[in-house]
C-alpha cells in the first residue's frame, strides 16, 4: 500500500499544496536556489508548480552553446591612448582616429592575408533531424554533418576548427548547399 493511501486512511487530506511542499523537501541540495527562489516568489507551491519550474530547470540545464574561433595570425594595432575627443571618426579596421574603415590605409595593406574565422553553435536536449539547419547571420562559415548535400565543392579554407572543449574537428570540404525556406508570406525559396 503506498503511503498516499495509508495517509488517506487515517482521514489525512492530500492537497496540492501540501503535495507541492513534499516535492520541495524532497529535492537535493543542487535545486536549493530553485526551492529559495520558489517559495519567495509570492507564487503558492503546487505540485503543478513544482514540477514546471524543475521541468525548466532541466531543460535549461541540458542546452549547451559552443563557440569555436580561429585566431588571425595578425594582430591588430592598439588604439593610442591620448584622449579622443576631437580627432575625427574612429575607423573599425586599424582602431585609429582621422579616417572610416573604407578609406584605411591598413586595408589595401591586409589584402590577401588571413583572417579569423568564427562559429557559433547552440543546442538544445530536443530530437533533432539530420535534414534541419539552424542558421546564424553572423556566422562567417556555417557546417553541416551532410557532405552529399554539397555541390561545386573545393578544398577548404581552413584544415580544422577547435571546439569549446578544446577538441579539433577535421574540416573535409567546401561548398555550396540549395537550402529550400519558407518566407514569411509562406513561400518556398531556395537559398545558397
Amino acid at each position: 500500500m503506498s503511503a498516499a493511501h495509508k495517509l488517506r486512511n487515517i482521514s489525512f487530506d492530500i492537497n496540492d499544496e501540501w503535495l507541492g511542499t513534499l516535492l520541495l523537501a524532497g529535492l537535493p541540495e543542487v535545486y536549493k536556489p530553485m526551492i529559495m527562489a520558489l517559495e519567495s516568489s509570492g507564487v503558492p507551491i503546487t505540485a503543478d508548480s513544482v514540477k514546471t519550474k524543475l521541468l525548466q530547470e532541466i531543460k535549461s540545464s541540458e542546452s549547451v552553446a559552443l563557440y569555436a574561433s580561429k585566431p588571425s595570425k595578425y594582430k591588430q594595432k592598439d588604439s593610442d591612448s591620448s584622449p579622443k575627443f576631437n580627432k575625427g571618426p574612429r575607423c573599425f579596421k586599424c582602431n585609429r582616429y582621422g579616417h572610416i574603415s573604407k578609406n584605411c590605409r591598413t586595408k589595401k595593406k591586409d589584402q590577401g592575408k588571413e583572417t579569423g574565422y568564427v562559429a557559433v553553435f547552440s543546442a538544445s536536449a530536443a530530437a533533432s533531424d539530420s535534414k534541419s539547419w539552424f542558421v546564424d547571420s553572423g556566422a562567417s562559415m556555417h557546417m553541416t554533418m551532410r557532405q552529399d548535400w554539397l555541390y561545386d565543392e573545393s578544398s577548404p579554407p581552413i584544415t580544422s576548427i577547435r571546439i569549446a572543449d578544446d577538441k579539433m574537428l577535421k574540416v573535409k570540404s567546401c561548398g555550396k548547399i540549395d537550402l529550400p525556406i519558407c518566407n514569411s508570406e509562406g513561400q518556398t525559396q531556395t537559398i545558397q
